[in-house]
């Protein structure tokens, strides 16, 4: 089963509820159920007490919108609309459900009215892109709808509805018209018109419808949930473009889509022989350069890996998944649940179905191919897993098969309908596309662009030729070169040129039995003249090179020719400075003879004064030496005499003394004897003390002035 919007083929109805539902969202990022309500009271009878038949209100959405909704989930909404909040358009009676006053359709018959003039816009701008390239005569806007229709429908953002719907589809293939909406839609995208962000708002409401038909009948709101621990397991392609190993977009919108799921708590996972599945194509494409373009490597072309290249980056395949939080897992042994469950896969029945219903290419001599029985496995892990049946979505559904490919999906859904799936339990697998529009509307209004990047990995997919495309392309090569129309190596070189890819849907346009003779001679033209191209190209390089190289050259002879000459001058004044330098030195050499005559004359001056300057200080000295021992005789005689004379005036007093008195004069010469004797003795001794000071400094002084006097004539030797 197909989730989404039934795609209504009206003229000017195409894509309204999708744009409808976008543009609420916009608005209304609470519970998802609240972006149908307006659509709701669309369908509701124009009178008051007019009563609400629960089919036909579920047969008016969509038949006027194109919403398969249940009559429960029908019911629960118009309950919400019996709410004071939401202006009771519709009241509870006994009997059911009536009209209680007429919903005001003014807003949005507006915003339906500017969709469609939006609408109308892309349509138009189609028109005359398809026009100017010459893509089609017949560019009606009904037949743009219905590409941009298929379009849709081709990667599951939509579904066609089963009679109406289908009918108005006149397309048998897809893959010619898919390729021309995809390059209009790239050359608005770069562009940045706003056409493209018409384009982008009906995948946007793609995404919401699809959620919601995921939801319809959940408790909660989806905007408020959270992942529970839920493992997803990926498949080999999804792996491929994790790692971004094919085309730029389709990396980027499942790297984002990766991201969002680990940020809400859930768990990536891929099994191991997904992992050798994956080892095995990169094997293949190393060994097998013919094959290259089926396997969805570009990357390696682009990047120009050599086989040792790839064989190395084949050997890293663990260690880039665990980069991105991606765990390798084994498959258990579920023997024992088996007898614990009540409910159990069969393995062989699944495998034979998937087998019918979806297109393995298998080996020869191989009924079953690998990638069949790696899906299976995996189908069959996660039933046990899971247990017996119960409610449950993707938030806590423990575990999900995440898939590429939307027939594996839509196969196990109708296979388990009944025994599983009709009580609200989430399928085992679920496409990428489905996932993206889960994630994408739980997180919304944290600015992801996982829609734009959705759009955009799905347009450059649908300008990479298909895979029928793809086989016409190499069975006709084959054929050329077996007739030797063209050469093995021209065959080798459009087998294995990544540039091959875009001539092939260039010349066919995707177009299914196109490829002829002619379209491969194009084909070959393009590539000589891309080889002569590139030749030219390379010589103009060269050409610029040698250029280069030569302009260098000069220069560098310039250079070496001006470093010459500066050479030369400075050699000039070395030589210049040579002389300067003897005539300096002979001068310097004869100054320095002349201070060595000067030192010797000085010093022998020096030693001869110094000479003279000794004795000349000596006789000083023993002169004044003389002077003073004489001064101090002088001294000590002039002393004595006064101490005489002295002593002599104190007898001739005593005399003078004992003639005045009675006393005999023998006892007087003797009393005054003794006691002139004795104080001579004294006086003497106490002049010598008194005065040997005095006389010691006046013999200093005396010797320093006869010093100086002597040195004083001779002071032209102490100058």
């Amino acid at each position: 089963m197909i989730y989404g919007t039934v795609m209504l083929m009206k003229k000017n109805d195409t894509f309204i509820t999708q744009s409808m539902l976008s543009s609420y969202l916009a608005v209304e990022t609470k519970d998802y159920l609240e972006l149908i309500l307006p659509f709701v009271c669309m369908c509701l009878p124009e009178k008051i007490d007019d009563m609400i038949e629960l089919e036909k209100t579920q047969s008016a959405l969509k038949q006027n919108y194109g919403l398969d909704i249940p009559v429960n989930v029908v019911e629960k909404l118009l309950i919400r609309l019996c709410k004071q909040k939401r202006g009771a358009v519709v009241k509870k009676i006994s009997s059911g459900y009536a009209v209680n006053s007429i919903y005001n359709a003014d807003e949005f018959e507006n915003r339906t009215r500017k969709i469609k003039k939006s609408i109308d816009a892309v349509i138009s701008k189609m028109q005359k892109y398809m026009h100017k390239e010459k893509y089609m005569k017949d560019a009606s806007s009904d037949k743009m709808r219905e590409y941009l229709v298929v379009f849709l429908d081709t990667y599951n953002y939509s579904v066609l509805d089963d009679t109406q719907s289908l009918d108005a589809i006149t397309l048998n293939k897809n893959s010619e018209s898919n390729y021309y909406v995809a390059q209009f839609i790239l050359t608005e995208y770069a562009n940045d018109t706003a056409e493209f962000q018409d384009i982008l708002e009906i995948i946007k409401g793609s995404l919401v419808a699809k959620s919601i038909y995921y939801f319809m009948n959940s408790e909660n709101d989806i905007s408020k949930k959270r992942i529970q621990g839920t493992k997803f397991i990926l498949d080999t392609r999804v792996l491929i473009d994790i790692l971004g190993l094919n085309l730029q977009q389709e990396c980027k919108a499942t790297r984002e889509l990766l991201e969002l799921i680990i940020s809400n708590g859930g768990k990536v996972v891929t099994f191991d022989y997904y992992v050798e599945e994956l080892r095995g194509i990169i094997h293949r494409f190393e060994k097998t350069p013919e094959t290259r373009l089926e396997l969805s490597l570009n990357w390696f072309v682009r990047n120009g890996y050599s086989s040792q290249d790839v064989s190395a980056y084949a050997g890293t395949i663990e260690d880039r998944l665990q980069e991105y939080n991606i765990d390798i897992i084994h498959k258990p042994d579920y023997e024992k649940n088996i007898t614990t469950q009540k409910w159990h896969i069969d393995y062989a029945q699944l495998r034979d179905v998937l087998n019918q219903q979806i297109d393995y290419r298998t080996k020869k001599d191989e009924y079953y191919s690998d990638a069949l029985i790696h899906d299976v496995d995996t189908i069959e892990a996660i039933a046990y897993e899971r247990g017996n049946s119960k409610r449950c979505s993707i938030f806590n559904c423990k575990v999900i098969f995440i898939t590429k490919n939307t027939d594996i999906c839509n196969t196990i859904f109708s296979l388990y309908k009944n025994d599983r799936f009709r009580n609200g339990e989430v399928n085992f697998a679920m496409s990428d596309v489905d996932l993206t529009s889960i994630i994408w509307l739980s997180t919304f209004g944290k600015n992801s662009d996982l829609p734009k990047l959705k759009l955009l990995e799905h347009a450059y997919s649908a300008c990479a030729p298909s895979r029928i495309i793809m086989s016409e392309f190499l069975a006709k090569v084959h054929s050329l070169e077996e007739t030797e129309k063209i050469s093995q190596e021209m065959a080798i070189m459009l087998r294995s040129q990544y540039a091959t890819i875009n001539d092939l849907s260039e010349i066919s346009h995707n177009k299914e039995g196109s490829v002829t003779d002619e379209v491969i001679f194009e084909m070959v033209r393009r590539v000589k003249n891309r080889a002569e191209k590139d030749v030219k190209i390379q010589l103009r390089k060269e050409i610029c090179e040698l250029q280069k190289e030569r302009k260098e050259v000069e220069e560098d002879r310039d250079a070496v020719e001006k470093r010459r000459n500066e050479l030369i001058g400075e050699q000039r004044k070395t030589s210049k400075l040579k002389q300067d330098t003897e005539i300096v030195i002979d001068n310097l050499e004869k100054k320095r003879n002349a201070l060595s005559k000067e030192k010797a004359e000085y010093e022998k001056k020096v030693e001869y004064v110094k000479t003279k300057q000794k004795d000349l200080i000596q006789k000083a000295k023993d002169k004044a030496n003389m002077i003073k021992v004489i001064t101090k005789i002088l001294i000590y005689v002039v002393l004595s005499v006064l101490s005489f004379g002295i002593t002599l005036l104190f007898a001739i007093g005593t005399w003078k003394i004992s003639d005045l008195t009675d006393v005999s004069l023998v006892w007087s010469y003797v009393y005054v004897g003794s006691v002139s004797i004795i104080c001579l003795v004294i006086t003497i001794i106490s002049i010598v003390k008194w005065l040997s000071f005095y006389v010691s400094k006046v013999a200093v002084k005396v010797y320093d002035y006869c010093y100086s006097r002597e040195i004083k004539k001779h002071k032209e030797f102490f100058d």
